[in-house]
């Protein structure tokens, strides 16, 4: 599957975005997407770079009353000049991100994977399949059950910027029984 949707579809054009906090939500749409590619797989513009790789990822959309939010889990991580483990080969080059806040090292126009940085990446996607509770291992198999499923997400303000924290163990809503007569049973 490349730069598709898995799973589930809402119009989003007109919703208004959740802003910083806890969310109960469900899970609207879960796509296959890379940080060049929009969430109908679209190329967006500007994102010219001076490497070549698009960096895959797992797009998810969580839908409220409120609003929706949509969150992308980069299943990549790249070393970076300032990494303190980066030893220069030669012929590196080092190229900085949009927001200059990285400066990726590339070799034959493409950034170098770090294996730290890719464990950490899918380490956070596993987090938020496990908080989910699906029961299935394989991350595939689990992102085919997500849509539809209720979480509870916890958005913090970066900068002026709304960003995904982290998402709560789900929980089936509670049960409650109002009264019973002695001797009832469930």
């Amino acid at each position: 599957m490349n730069h598709k949707e898995i799973l589930g579809s809402i119009n989003v054009a007109n919703a208004s975005v959740l802003g910083a906090g806890e969310h109960r939500v469900s899970i609207a749409t879960v796509a296959e997407l890379t940080d060049r590619r929009d969430l109908q797989g679209n190329v967006i513009e500007g994102k010219d770079r001076p490497w070549s790789d698009e960096t895959p990822q797992i797009g998810i959309t969580f839908r409220s009353k409120s609003g929706v939010f949509t969150h992308r889990f980069s299943l990549l991580g790249y070393v970076s000049a300032k990494d303190e483990d980066y030893v220069k080969a030669k012929g590196d080059v080092i190229a900085s991100s949009e927001n200059h806040d990285e400066q990726y090292v590339l070799r034959n126009g493409q950034r170098v994977i770090s294996a730290r940085k890719t464990g950490t990446a899918q380490e956070k996607l596993a987090k938020f399949l496990g908080s989910l509770k699906t029961g299935v291992e394989n991350a595939i198999d689990a992102l085919a059950l997500c849509t539809g499923k209720e979480t509870t997400i916890v958005l913090k303000d970066v900068d002026g910027r709304i960003e995904y924290n982290y998402s709560k163990i789900s929980m089936p809503k509670a049960v409650v029984v109002s009264s019973m007569a002695e001797g009832d049973e469930l």
